[in-house]
């Protein structure tokens, strides 16, 4: 399972809504790949990605390839490595990005 991390220096936001539903948890299945794309639609906070496994503070061995930048697409995707509690992925106000994990 996949859930939120809000204790970014830089995150202002106190939760998350996706879909309508308050501070979701995504549970993924090993060998398959899941698109997301994730929208920071506040004014004026970051929105900072980890995974982690539920309940605890260990990070997700999963692979995160982001395949686009507000709704362009890159020729190669670019890998994220957050498998250290210092790799996070950054979303600025209004910015959006397609992961592949």
């Amino acid at each position: 399972d996949i859930e939120p991390d809000y204790s970014g220096e830089n995150t202002k936001i106190s939760f998350l809504t996706v879909n309508g539903k308050y501070n979701p948890t995504l549970s993924i299945k090993n060998g398959l790949w899941y698109r997301l794309r994730f929208v920071n639609a506040v004014i004026d906070g970051v929105l900072s990605l980890k995974s982690v496994y539920m309940g605890t503070s260990k990070h997700a061995d999963c692979e995160f390839h982001g395949i686009a930048d507000d709704g362009i697409y890159f020729e190669h995707s670019r890998i994220f490595n957050l498998a250290s509690s210092e790799s996070e992925i950054i979303l600025s106000p209004g910015n959006r990005k397609d992961i592949m994990v």
